[in-house]
């Protein structure tokens, strides 16, 4: 799936629900949800599947220092958007360095949501 294409599955599957001042995320590059690690370098969760997606990052409270909630979803390669077995709202850090992240801007249909 091309990036483009999971950005806008993304905000139409989820813009909605998302507060306005909420910063969201895509990896650079897809990933494999179970070598995904927080800044601390643990295991964000041990997915049983090794397939590529995107993986989106969502932080709830960009103005606060870290240790909030925030959340880590994945987009599989058939389209999915998984945020309820792999990942989950409740991590308090961000993704490890080594997953290049880039910021995605809220579309303006969702600003007055």
């Amino acid at each position: 799936m091309k990036k483009e294409n999971a950005i806008s599955r993304f905000w139409n599957e989820r813009g909605k629900l998302l507060p306005p001042d909420a910063n969201c995320f895509i990896s650079s590059e897809e990933v494999i949800p179970c070598n995904v690690r927080n800044s601390l370098g643990e295991v964000v969760e041990p997915a049983s599947f090794d397939v590529n997606g995107y993986l989106f990052f969502i932080d709830f409270s960009p103005e606060t220092s870290w240790s909030h909630n925030c959340s880590y979803l994945f987009l599989d390669p058939c389209g999915k958007l998984n945020d309820e077995t792999v990942f989950s709202s409740g991590y308090g850090w961000p993704p490890h360095e080594d997953i290049a992240l880039e910021k995605i801007s809220r579309p303006k249909e969702y600003d007055d949501v």
